[in-house]
């Protein structure tokens, strides 16, 4: 355990500067103050209690502050609010571009593929059910690929 406690420290210390970083970049960008010690309690409370459930360490991104900034987020409501919008509205229109690109495809088929592909890729294989759900989960996606009946 003494072994880690280097690079451990050394995480976050990085983490930190980053994330005061980003703060102060949103500062410059809202005309206000951030408190940088609500920052870093903040920020390591929540590395802490995300490791408790197998999480990684994480900080402020600041491309994604500066987004939010510039389209209106002030508060953390409100970037909360932004980032659960940004993300289906970017799949939805990457999608909507792939089925203007792709006529012989519908929406109901991309989605079968995708989940379909996600069951394999995260599925277990051990035990016969185990086993049965993948070769069910392995049609599924080769008749969505090749627009048979599913």
């Amino acid at each position: 355990m003494p072994e880690l406690i280097r690079p451990a420290t050394t995480i976050a210390l990085l983490a930190a500067i980053e994330s005061l970083l980003c703060a102060v970049v949103a500062d410059g960008m809202i005309e206000d103050r951030h408190d940088p010690n609500q920052e870093l309690m903040a920020q390591g409370l929540a590395n802490l209690g995300s490791a408790c459930f197998g999480g990684i360490p994480a900080t402020g991104a600041i491309a994604r502050t500066a987004t939010n900034v510039k389209n209106g987020a002030r508060t953390p409501p409100e970037i909360a609010v932004s980032i659960l919008a940004e993300i289906p509205e970017e799949l939805h229109e990457s999608l909507q571009t792939y089925l203007e690109g792709h006529p012989d495809w519908d929406q109901d088929r991309v989605f079968c593929a995708a989940l379909s592909l996600f069951l394999l890729q995260n599925g277990s294989s051990d035990g016969p059910e185990a086993s049965r759900s993948y070769r069910r989960a392995a049609r599924v996606y080769l008749d969505s690929l090749f627009k048979h009946a599913v």
